[in-house]
């Protein structure tokens, strides 16, 4: 049961669209997919994540005029340059 859980694992890990991971024989912990994503692959998930997040906070910085919402999208912006 274990062994084939593993193999789905990795069949399911070779298939997704996190690009090329690395399959080694190895147990998986836990059995969560983002376990063996490297930084360079959690980068690429950022923009799934934090996408809607900078959308409602340049939205509130257009329409509701505040100084202090134009502050928070310019350093959220500067933040994930850095994290680039």
């Amino acid at each position: 049961m274990v062994e084939e859980e593993i193999s789905l694992y990795i069949i399911l890990m070779k298939t997704s669209n996190f690009g090329e991971l690395e399959t080694r024989d190895r147990p998986v912990r836990n059995h969560t997919p983002f376990l063996h994503l490297s930084l360079l692959q959690y980068r690429r998930c950022w923009v799934f994540l934090f996408l809607p997040l900078f959308l409602t906070a340049l939205s509130f910085s257009l329409f509701a005029g505040s100084l202090r919402a134009v502050i928070f999208v310019f350093c959220y912006t500067t933040s994930l340059r850095l994290l680039s």
